[in-house]
């Protein structure tokens, strides 16, 4: 979706550039910029999602940890309660 849109954006471009209202080298420009900002901005996106996995593991790692600790805790418990009797 992203070239096709860069592609159009470039079509564009060059069509006015063909009628003689901005030089080639002018357009080429644009779509250089353009195409790198969009490439920033996936860029960053990727990024983010990165993050949000990263601390989806560390928060299911804390979960499962403290469930854990919990369990042993009970575990601990119910022995001593049988050991009392």
């Amino acid at each position: 979706m992203i070239k096709s849109l860069v592609a159009s954006m470039a079509l564009a471009s060059l069509v006015f550039a063909v009628s003689g209202g901005v030089s080639d080298e002018k357009v080429k420009q644009e779509v250089q910029v353009r195409q790198d900002a969009q490439r920033q901005e996936i860029e960053t996106k990727k990024s983010q999602l990165d993050t949000k996995q990263d601390v989806k593991k560390e928060t299911e790692k804390a979960t499962k940890s403290k469930a854990k600790e919990k369990e042993e805790k009970v575990k601990d418990k119910t022995k001593k309660d049988k050991d009392e009797k």
